[in-house]
């Protein structure tokens, strides 16, 4: 069968063709694009910001559901698991947000401690231990709690429905039904396309600079845009490669890597630091989060309106639901022989232990800097920036050389790896007559990969910021949000439909 054959040409060229529109809008006029951007972000963030609060919520209950009710038996196709625990955890936490761990674990509670919610003092007491508990309920159960939704629906249809696609429009067949099946299938799947291209442009622009600091630092590199590119090339060109190789020879060997990269930095930073204060703050920040997780959920700060809620939560739940779908389809694709129950437990469990590890370790450390007057990151933090602090911290480690050295690697592998997972969904969605147990075309999955690094490297090279990327992310995923809901109530007509009848 001749390649085209097994391509969905609509799918593929649609998306392509608006890829290329902004990055001719993006190179001949930088300064309107960016004005536009920043335009679209303040009216998506104030007029429909309770959206996804509501969504992030909803799905996180509903995951607790699914894993304790009567469905959580229910096993996802047949026979036995096709990877062992240790690939499973790894492919799916270097597939979804491990890329931005060695970045945000670091810095991101200085802005919270700086500009606290809730209207408190800033700089305060207060202040400094909600700022150690909010990272963890960004990238927490929340977090997680959108991927699983749609992991469940897309494994379901596919391998309990034997739906004959593997994509996103397959597992809303249940809302839709077969009539204009092939129009509203090929809606549906370029709409995903269009929220991964903006989940995309976040990972690889909190990526990218983390590695060009750490070239800076090592070897004197200046971090310009042009640096930036050239790492974004060198990062696109291992995960196309590893695009190419596939799930098992690709992905997987990848994410083992990465883990034994992350767990001797996570291990360097702990032995080196105060390791009572990092153990007191991480007590601290996990009874906070527990205490007031509905709070934080559902707060969007509407007497005050400091900007909070959208500059942060929203955002932060937009970037999730813009790759929650490919990562669910990920997740879909590794997870045959496994229950509902097991997928969803197995996921929190494994992706709430190494968040909460790496966000309680780091901060702490940051945080146990600043008070002891080692190094004022929240200054530092002003005056050069989120990469070069990055540096800074790590420089105060007796080991620092050695430990930039595995940042950069680590940054660099981590960003390749959710590239190459976010590229092999994106292909498996955009291919036609794909077995259950076959990759799609290797060529498809070198096209998206290269295609969705596309408008963040434009932007990189014109020295975009990382407002301008997050902004992408926001906006783009707004018709991602209806899809979402679709999916979710698509997912548990099929459960009641299905379970009723046995």
């Amino acid at each position: 069968m001749k390649l085209k054959d097994k391509i969905d040409l609509p799918v593929v060229l649609i998306p392509l063709f608006a890829i290329l529109l902004a990055c001719i809008f993006l190179v001949i006029n930088f300064e309107s694009a960016r004005y536009f951007i920043d335009a679209a972000y303040k009216v998506v963030t104030k007029q429909f910001g309770f959206v996804y609060l509501w969504i992030t919520l909803i799905s996180f209950l509903l995951c607790l559901y699914l894993a304790l009710g009567p469905y959580g038996k229910i096993k996802l196709g047949e026979g036995e698991k096709e990877y062992g625990e240790i690939s499973w955890a790894a492919m799916i936490f270097c597939a979804s947000m491990a890329a931005g761990f060695l970045y945000w674990t670091n810095i991101e509670w200085t802005f919270y401690y700086q500009s606290p919610p809730f209207g408190i003092e800033p700089m305060s007491e207060t202040a400094l231990e909600y700022a150690g508990a909010y990272p963890l309920f960004h990238w927490g159960p929340s977090a997680w709690g959108l991927y699983l939704i749609p992991a469940i629906a897309f494994g379901y249809s596919y391998y309990n429905r034997k739906c004959e696609h593997f994509d996103v429009a397959s597992c809303c067949h249940a809302v839709f039904g077969k009539r204009h099946e092939k129009i509203i299938d090929r809606v549906i799947n370029i709409i995903f396309v269009f929220g991964m291209v903006g989940g995309a442009g976040t990972t690889l622009g909190i990526g990218t600079p983390v590695a060009t600091a750490a070239l800076n630092d090592l070897f004197g590199l200046e971090d310009t845009g042009l640096v930036k590119f050239i790492t974004l090339f060198v990062i696109t060109c291992i995960f196309t490669a590893s695009a190419y190789a596939g799930v098992k020879r690709g992905i997987k060997v990848l994410s083992n890597i990465n883990v034994g990269f992350l767990l001797v930095i996570v291990a360097l930073v702990f032995c080196f630091s105060d390791k009572i204060f990092v153990l007191k703050m991480a007590t601290t920040s996990v009874g906070l989060l527990i205490s007031d997780f509905f709070r934080m959920s559902t707060w969007m700060d509407p007497v005050m309106e400091t900007g909070f809620v959208e500059t942060w939560t929203v955002f932060y739940w937009a970037w999730w639901l813009s790759i929650a779908l490919s990562v669910g389809l990920f997740i879909a694709k590794i997870s045959r022989g496994r229950t509902i129950r097991g997928i969803i437990l197995g996921c929190l469990g494994y992706g709430l232990a190494a968040t909460f590890l790496f966000f309680t370790v780091f901060t702490g450390n940051a945080v146990s800097l600043t008070l002891k007057n080692v190094l004022n990151v929240p200054e530092s933090m002003n005056s050069i920036g989120g990469p070069q602090t990055v540096m800074a911290v790590l420089h105060q480690n007796p080991m620092s050389t050695f430990l930039v050295f595995l940042v950069l690697v680590a940054s660099v592998i981590l960003t390749a790896t959710t590239y190459d997972s976010v590229s092999h969904t994106l292909a498996m969605v955009s291919a036609k007559n794909l077995d259950k147990e076959d990759d799609p075309p290797k060529k498809l999955s070198v096209f998206w990969a290269v295609s969705v690094a596309a408008i963040p490297a434009v932007l990189l090279l014109f020295d975009g910021s990382l407002q301008q990327i997050q902004t992408f992310t926001i906006v783009f995923t707004l018709p991602v949000c209806v899809l979402y809901m679709i999916i979710t109530l698509s997912l548990f007509k099929m459960l009641h439909q299905d379970f009723k009848k046995k």
